[in-house]
């Protein structure tokens, strides 16, 4: 993208200027409220853009960045309320399109890591001899968005085995969680797996349990 927007987003600032004067304060707090507000969401907009190979949004911003410096450098006291009432209408008006235009921007990152992303198809054995009620395989930094993998069955046999999984992984991201818990939601089974130099290869995961140590472990082959 180019420079000149990249610094205009991160330079700009709340500049509504103050005389003596003029409309009711609460207006005034208000446009300059929702002024620092679109100037906020330019920024995001401009850091979010400057990571994506993409330049179909350079003219667009570049006017809106001349918008706003514009807009910062009017005396609100010398505008009378309907004037305020517009220049809010405009200034939410303009934050919306920002919105859209981040959504673009994120969208194209997605696309970007699933381009970028390798897939390990990935079958899970159960060679522990017990039932199990969970069992979870998620990025070990994204716990929040793990989901069980046996929910659909009810369970996983004591020596079963569920359907190969396609993990998209960048580079990065080779770091995976493994949980299994019996009927119970005791766990049998909690080990980080390393899928780095197994990108775009089958791998299948041996969980294997002893009951004379009553411990857990997994094998990768």
């Amino acid at each position: 993208m180019n420079r000149y927007i990249k610094i205009a987003g991160i330079c700009l600032v709340t500049l509504l200027m103050t005389g003596c004067g003029g409309p009711p304060e609460d207006k005034v707090q208000e446009v300059r409220s929702v002024y620092a507000e679109l100037v906020s969401r330019h920024n995001e907009v401009i850091e979010a853009y400057a990571d994506v190979e993409d330049d179909s949004f350079n003219d667009e911003l570049d006017g809106m960045a001349e918008k706003l410096n514009s807009i910062g450098q009017q005396d609100v006291e010398q505008m009378s309320e309907e004037d305020i009432d517009k220049t809010i209408e405009d200034l939410r008006s303009n934050i919306a399109v920002y919105d859209a235009i981040l959504a673009s921007v994120k969208q194209m990152e997605e696309i970007k890591s699933a381009d970028d992303a390798d897939s390990v198809s990935v079958t899970i054995k159960n060679n522990t001899g017990v039932q199990l009620k969970e069992v979870y395989l998620y990025k070990a930094a994204e716990e929040d968005k793990k989901v069980n993998l046996a929910e659909n069955t009810g369970s996983l046999g004591g020596y079963g085995a569920l359907s190969v999984l396609n993990l998209c992984m960048t580079e990065e991201e080779t770091i995976w969680h493994l949980e299994a818990r019996d009927m119970g939601g005791k766990v049998i089974e909690s080990a980080d797996i390393s899928f780095e130099g197994y990108q775009n290869k089958e791998v299948t995961i041996n969980m294997e349990y002893s009951f004379d140590t009553m411990e857990g472990w997994i094998e990768i082959k």
